[in-house]
């Protein structure tokens, strides 16, 4: 392999310089570790070995080593994540910049993290410097010096390792841990990500204490039911309530619009001959306080309350059961194009605008579905197969 060492790339703890590099004709980046570390490089050239052939994990090439250091070489990525989410904030228009897109980075994030977790590996330093984004926008897991392979999936171990202000709790205190760690870390990049570089824990100065009381603050995403409701999912204080990457890849925050208004489409007709005596009626009823208070027509439009059949703006009955909602919008969804010219502007094209017009008016109407058909019987039932 060819050093370019007039061109480093970054710079790691211990004396690790990463440079840009060339071998056998490819463009390469080349991590140069003091030999001291031999162990935790063939454990990262190990564990990479064994796990890059997926398309989110960084690609390992060779090694070489002299005197006094080891080379290891990896594809070339762009930049760090770090430095990208800087540029989204700077240099908006920067061609990687603009080529970023945060939702499908994101589930590319989790969708490596749980490839290492099928395999029984735990990054244990998960964060943004340790994140790469390729030229084509593509997100990729890093420096695996610290990954541990384990014996099995719900395997425990004790480490304090990590970075300040990205390990959870337990790595702080240096307790037993699990695969569980990743899913804190992921929770956190999340929040950094899609606030452009906020942290869900505070200032750098304050992090840790944040986190070891069990404080997170998301109030910048709040009205982001989806987005706040797995953040929070994946920074829980007690590992146990944190969800798997399993569980988080399959979180409505990542379901394209499309899937969404599906998934309430799905759901109305499911209740719709249901009497109200029933079960599931009952526990989604019961989720109403939470949605609109006291009734929700009157957070619609006039125009659409008249043509919902209620005349002159108001419906026969106000309703103030979920149930009617889901109607309506499934009634709306059915009949749009029948709609008059003004009132498909008024609730938008479908899918996006027409499903922005209902979750912005009543924002955790997804997440209740969600909650509520999820602790049901009824989630087995092979219409819900896809959102499972």
């Amino acid at each position: 392999m060819e050093i370019e060492t007039d061109q480093v790339l970054g710079y790691g703890c211990q004396g690790t310089v990463v440079y840009r590099g060339r071998m056998g004709g490819r463009e390469i980046a080349v991590k140069r570790m003091v030999k001291d570390f031999v162990e935790v490089a063939e454990q990262e050239v190990n564990l990479l070995i064994s796990s890059d052939m997926h398309p989110n994990i960084v690609r390992y090439f060779d090694t070489e080593r002299d005197s006094c250091f080891l080379y290891l070489a990896f594809e070339l990525c762009q930049c760090t994540l770090a430095a990208l989410v800087d540029k989204l904030s700077s240099s908006p228009l920067d061609p990687l910049a603009s080529l970023f897109r945060p939702h499908v980075a994101m589930l590319e994030l989790v969708g490596g993290v749980c490839h290492l977790h099928g395999m029984n590996i735990v990054h244990r330093d998960l964060k943004p410097v340790n994140l790469l984004i390729t030229e084509s926008g593509r997100i990729k897991i890093s420096d695996m010096g610290l990954s541990k392979k384990l014996d099995h999936e719900h395997a425990s171990f004790e480490t304090s390792s990590g970075t300040l202000g990205w390990r959870a709790a337990e790595q702080i205190r240096g307790e037993k841990c699990s695969i569980k760690v990743d899913s804190f870390a992921l929770g956190c990049i999340l929040y950094y990500v899609m606030t452009k570089g906020s942290h869900p824990f505070g200032e750098r100065a304050r992090r840790e204490s944040n986190i070891l009381a069990d404080k997170p603050d998301v109030r910048r995403v709040w009205k982001e039911r989806e987005l706040s409701d797995l953040i929070l999912r994946l920074v829980a204080h007690d590992p146990r309530s944190r969800l798997s990457m399993q569980e988080a890849s399959k979180h409505p925050f990542f379901w394209e619009a499309s899937k969404r208004l599906q998934f309430l489409l799905d759901v109305s007709d499911r209740i719709e001959h249901e009497g109200a005596e029933a079960q599931i009626v009952q526990e989604i009823e019961g989720c109403s306080p939470r949605i609109f208070h006291p009734t929700w027509e009157k957070y619609l439009h006039v125009d659409l309350i008249t043509d919902l059949g209620g005349g002159e703006g108001q419906l026969p009955c106000p309703s103030s059961f979920v149930k009617d909602l889901l109607r309506a919008i499934r009634n709306k969804k059915s009949h749009y194009h029948d709609l008059p010219p003004p009132l498909q502007q008024t609730v938008g094209p479908v899918p996006d605008g027409f499903l922005s017009y209902w979750t912005s008016r009543f924002p955790d109407l997804i997440m209740e579905m969600f909650f509520v058909l999820r602790t049901s019987s009824v989630w087995e039932e092979v219409t819900f197969k896809p959102y499972r």
